[in-house]
């Protein structure tokens, strides 16, 4: 199962605590989109889950090589909270690119996420929701 969630909606959280998902960023991969593949497709004959960043270079790859796309990202209304999320986790990290990129981005960021259309779900998180809301009635 993969799930390609917007960023600050609790991916690794998820992972940490769940022993048969994997947490996958794009910008490892950047340089490689075969072995994002391979390492997608590796993991899932595996037997292991797959909760993916949301980033629209990833979304357009995994519909390039046939791998089913369920998305899951915040409500419109999400904003603000969403970037106070990512103020919180940047400040707790003592690195503040995050949130300097999301202040700028969001927007822009959100929209090319949400005007994909060759998805297979796509699920909005109200307020307060995290993947693991949406996971734990799930699996």
């Amino acid at each position: 199962m993969i799930y390609c969630v917007f960023p600050g909606c609790g991916k690794t959280t998820y992972c940490k605590n769940h022993l048969n998902w994997v947490d996958i960023d794009y910008f490892p991969f950047k340089a490689s989109r075969e072995v994002m593949v391979n390492y997608i497709k590796h993991c899932l004959q595996n037997n292991y889950n797959l909760l993916i960043s949301a980033e629209i270079n990833t979304l357009n790859l995994l519909k390039e090589v046939g791998i089913e796309i369920n998305i899951v990202m915040p409500s419109r209304n999400m904003k603000e909270e969403m970037l106070e999320r990512f103020k919180k986790r940047d400040e707790e990290l003592n690195d503040l690119r995050h949130w300097t990129w999301i202040q700028h981005d969001y927007d822009s960021f959100y929209e090319k996420v949400d005007l994909f259309t060759d998805y297979d779900s796509k699920v909005y998180l109200r307020p307060g929701e995290f993947i693991s809301n949406i996971l734990d009635n799930i699996v």
